[in-house]
């Protein structure tokens, strides 16, 4: 059975009725109409759809900063210029070419951690660019220490703050972390 639209009264503003003897009369003698069915009114639907809006923003913010996504304009950037400030970034290849895996804090587990660096579980990253912030800007953890094992067993090496450096290829970094100094 098809409904056709429902005439409503105006929208009532200030204090909320207590009860029936308490509501103003309706035009037509109608009775204040309650809550859509279901309880999906226009208030709960804008209400789900914020907090739907707030966590797909949540999660873009998480994969920018993981490094996962970039800002608009780095279109062209290469090598090294593609390692945004404040992260580490490990590549495939020697001076900042190929695969890269950015992150912005520690991470112990490449592989299954909370930003895995998939490549790495075939090769060995080739090159590393420090591109953190400093003692100047702030920054008090500003190099990263870099470890064979995951949960930061087994010390590879050290990278300072604002070096790029290319690897022997012959090292399987798993985890890393963030420190005042090497």
């Amino acid at each position: 059975m098809a409904r056709g639209p429902v005439a409503r009264g105006p929208v009532a503003r200030g204090p909320v009725a207590r009860g029936p003897e308490s509501r103003s009369p309706q035009p037509g003698g109608q009775e204040p109409r309650g809550p859509e069915p279901g309880g999906a009114g226009p208030r709960r639907r804008r209400r789900v759809l914020i907090a739907a809006g707030a966590a797909a923003l949540a999660g873009l913010g998480a994969a920018w900063g993981s490094g996962l996504l970039g800002l608009g304009g780095d279109d062209e950037a290469v090598g090294y210029d593609r390692c945004r400030r404040g992260a580490v970034c490990f590549f495939a290849k020697e001076d900042g070419q190929g695969e890269m895996c950015s992150w912005v804090d520690g991470d112990a587990d490449w592989n299954d951690g909370l930003n895995p660096c998939p490549w790495t579980a075939r090769s060995a990253p080739r090159s590393v660019f420090n591109n953190g912030f400093d003692l100047a800007e702030g920054a008090s953890q500003v190099d990263v220490l870099y470890y064979a094992q995951t949960d930061k067993r087994e010390l590879l090496g050290c990278v300072k703050v604002r070096t790029r450096t290319n690897l022997a290829g012959t090292d399987h970094p798993r985890s890393h972390s963030w420190v005042p100094n090497c």
